[in-house]
């Protein structure tokens, strides 16, 4: 809250002059979200609400997957996120090709 505080002995106001009431502790930063706290509120976000990653079915295990294609279906995230795990392709495969494979994980989880 701001307010303009009158100069001693004078009827003007003198509205150069801002007095401003901060907090004291204006520097302190929030907690910080832990990892685990982030993955509780996106599941409790997704209970109950199943939702696809593609629009088209994709069939288990993905193989002779290439970077560009495990790129636009993001196969990278669920990696990471421990639902799926990848290998590498087969011989006859383009360079660079991978192939990927529901975990235990992501058989389990729940299909729409």
């Amino acid at each position: 809250m701001a307010r303009y505080r009158n100069s001693p002995g004078s009827a003007n106001r003198d509205r150069s002059r801002i007095d401003c009431h901060l907090p004291r502790r204006c520097n302190s930063a929030p907690p910080a979200i832990t990892r685990a706290d982030y993955t509780a509120h996106l599941n409790n976000y997704y209970e109950g609400r199943p939702m696809c990653l593609w629009p088209e079915t994709v069939k288990f295990p993905a193989e002779d997957v290439t970077p560009d294609e495990a790129t636009e279906r993001g196969f990278a995230a669920l990696v990471d996120a421990g639902l799926l795990i990848r290998k590498p392709a087969g011989k006859h495969a383009p360079k660079g090709s991978s192939t990927f494979d529901l975990t235990p994980e992501g058989r389990s989880a729940p299909r729409p």
